[in-house]
């Protein structure tokens, strides 16, 4: 097995895998963690591709809580379509261990119409089993770790710098962070943080955790710069790949901007209490955070919310935090009234 090590803001992980190519899709969006050595780990994980579906199973000194889910005292295995997943918690050290069955290639022959179609299924289908290994494998226990070692605040939401500063993108899922957060990326001179997930330290500073952007059909039509650099896609999203020359791991916040779609563009100021009530609705709406995964039967990740809360409440305090309501297909119109704020 090939292995890769990184440093994450201070959480140290080893990764190891069978597959070159899932390792390929992992270093992408991770290469700027990367550890030339080893060093103790606080996330061990492992990747491995078998040939079929038919899972080995759980462990048999754990119990069934669910059709996905089993349990035991200190560890967890849960399983999703193509995937495994067998997480426990040692000592200081979380190991988790994930099977990924291999997608099948077409036997039709290469001129045949179904090939093509065949095989675009097979490439989405393969980076989509990437895309949940990595996420549940090694996105979502680094995070829940930063969120409960480091005392940092987590949000579902994109980020952008420019000039030191950050400003965050929240909303719900369709709501336009990725297509925005490209489009200022490739157009206004911002660099990218983060897509999918913030995290926000104590004192008010972003913390990256750079991922290829995910953007839909139509958000891909309003990214004239980006439409022809599409992997694929995983979810029903295409994958962009990260510029890797536009990366900022480190930032002031200096706007929260919630997004919505509308009629029309427009732009107004919003207080912290409204602020963080649309918070609460939204994280628990979504459900894409560590503590409401799998993860949430380990130990280590039981009162993440609880903890992370105060370090958001902070920051909504001391930023200033806006409504932007996007006109669909008029991006341009959103980006010039976001720019007005400074």
């Amino acid at each position: 097995m090939a292995d890769l090590h990184l440093d994450v803001h201070g959480i140290c992980v080893t990764l190891e895998s069978d597959a070159q190519e899932f390792l390929k899709y992992a270093t992408g969006s991770l290469s700027h963690f990367k550890l030339d050595s080893p060093s103790d780990s606080d996330l061990d994980a492992s990747i491995e591709v078998a040939k079929t579906s038919d899972h080995s199973g759980p462990p048999s000194d754990i119990r069934q809580l669910g059709r996905r889910i089993w349990k035991g005292d200190t560890s967890v295995y849960y399983v999703w379509n193509d995937l495994s997943f067998h997480a426990s918690e040692n000592d200081y050290t979380i190991k988790i261990h994930a099977s990924i069955a291999e997608a099948q290639k077409s036997r039709a022959g290469r001129l045949d119409p179904r090939y093509l179609l065949f095989n675009k299924r097979r490439i989405d289908r393969t980076l989509t089993n990437y895309l949940v290994a990595k996420r549940n494998a090694i996105d979502l226990p680094v995070l829940a770790l930063l969120c409960g070692r480091r005392g940092n605040g987590l949000l579902h939401a994109s980020c952008v710098e420019k000039k030191g500063h950050a400003t965050l993108l929240v909303g719900l899922d369709g709501a336009g962070k990725s297509t925005l957060a490209r489009y200022l990326v490739d157009s206004r001179d911002f660099s990218l943080m983060s897509d999918e997930f913030t995290l926000i330290h104590p004192d008010g500073v972003s913390l990256a955790y750079p991922e290829a952007h995910r953007i839909s059909n139509s958000g891909l039509k309003l990214l004239s710069k980006s439409q022809n650099q599409s992997e694929g896609k995983a979810w029903g999203k295409h994958l962009i790949p990260l510029d890797h020359g536009r990366v900022t791991l480190e930032a002031q916040i200096e706007r929260v901007i919630f997004l919505s779609i509308g009629s029309e563009s427009s732009i107004s100021r919003i207080n912290p209490e409204i602020a963080i009530s649309w918070l609460e609705i939204f994280d628990n709406f979504l459900g894409e955070l560590p503590q409401y995964s799998y993860l949430a039967f380990l130990p280590f990740c039981q009162g993440l919310a609880f903890k992370n809360r105060e370090a958001l409440k902070h920051l909504f305090l001391n930023t200033e935090i806006y409504s932007l309501v996007q006109e669909r297909g008029r991006i341009g119109t959103a980006v010039d009234l976001l720019e007005e704020t400074g």
